[in-house]
């Protein structure tokens, strides 16, 4: 007799999920880790995305010292069977699916390897509209599937502060940009306001650099370019 599984979309966040043992087949179709906000070599959470044979998706994490027994065993792309599990409302900062719930692993929870089951497909994407991104207005940050031709990737940069660290990319496209609208906001329109660029001032390292950000603002500015010649003799 074939063994029958919950699937993801019964799942629900209330007090009767909890008390039932639910058990489901999925694959693992994203996987990270978080390090420990005290030694960053130290796994404190692992986060997964799973996904069954409907294409259903549900946010899994295993943490604390589970995250370091598991770490090694789960392997992103292979199908296991997880049963036993704790069901709560999908509440972080960030929501990896668009499922209402979450389920975490217990100390009774159970994650058994299994043979492939290519019923469950080994990716499945819900792609977004770019308009459609730039229009979210939740607190919560979504994350989406999008497709499109990567043009350029800007620098990592690393930070430090008050403790903490990290990296961030500049995005080279519009760095720039965004550098002479942080420095000179509404530059159009105080064009005749008195010491409005005396006050201000962008430093750039070498001439080429200067030339470049000359040629963004006069660029935005109204009117035809004149260029007006110099010299540092005066003819004899």
């Amino acid at each position: 007799m074939a063994t029958s599984y919950d699937s993801i979309n019964s799942i629900t966040c209330s007090r009767l999920c909890n008390e039932k043992v639910w058990k489901i087949k999925a694959r693992i179709i994203r996987l990270w880790k978080i390090s420990s906000k005290f030694d960053k070599s130290k796994t404190a959470y692992l986060e997964m995305v799973l996904m069954d044979d409907k294409c259903d998706k549900i946010h899994y994490s295993v943490k604390n010292y589970l995250a370091k027994i598991f770490e090694n065993d789960l392997i992103e792309g292979k199908v296991y069977v997880f049963s036993n599990f704790l069901i709560e409302e999908s509440s972080e900062i960030y929501l990896p699916t668009t499922h209402v719930c979450r389920i975490t692993f217990k100390k009774e929870s159970r994650i058994v390897n299994t043979i492939d089951d290519r019923n469950i497909p080994d990716n499945h994407f819900n792609f977004l509209d770019h308009a459609d991104i730039l229009r979210q207005t939740n607190e919560k940050a979504n994350l989406f599937d999008v497709i499109g031709l990567l043009t350029g990737k800007g620098e990592l940069i690393s930070w430090s502060k008050a403790g903490k660290s990290g990296h961030y990319i500049v995005n080279s496209e519009t760095a720039l940009d965004d550098l002479i609208d942080f420095v000179y906001p509404d530059m159009l329109s105080n064009l005749s306001v008195k010491n409005y660029f005396k006050d201000r001032a962008i430093l750039v390292p070498t001439l080429d650099c200067v030339t470049d950000v000359n040629n963004k603002m006069t660029t935005g500015l109204p009117g035809q370019e004149r260029v007006y010649l110099s010299s540092d003799s005066i003819s004899q």
